[in-house]
């Protein structure tokens, strides 16, 4: 399998809900926040990046006592993905 073809199956595999929600987990700077605006619950939105999180490899939020903040690798991912999400969000 060629690394498009595994790429797509990653996604299809339940990564494409974390790509969707990462920017509005950056947003609003928390999952309960980016839970009410999508129309799922938190943990959902929390399983969700953290599965994206581990396939990439990445630091993508800083949690805090008051939500959570981008990560410097998770401000560069945003940079290179949201255009892309933009996307994805639309058509999904």
């Amino acid at each position: 399998m060629d690394s498009i073809s595994s790429w797509r199956e990653e996604l299809r595999q339940g990564h494409l809900d974390g790509f969707i929600a990462f920017p509005d987990v950056a947003e609003t700077k928390g999952f309960t926040a980016a839970a009410v605006k999508l129309g799922v619950s938190a943990s959902a939105i929390s399983h969700a990046v953290r599965n994206v999180r581990e396939w990439l490899g990445l630091v993508l939020f800083n949690r805090t006592t008051h939500g959570v903040s981008l990560a410097e690798t998770g401000e560069r991912y945003l940079k290179r993905a949201l255009p892309a999400t933009a996307g994805v969000a639309a058509y999904t």
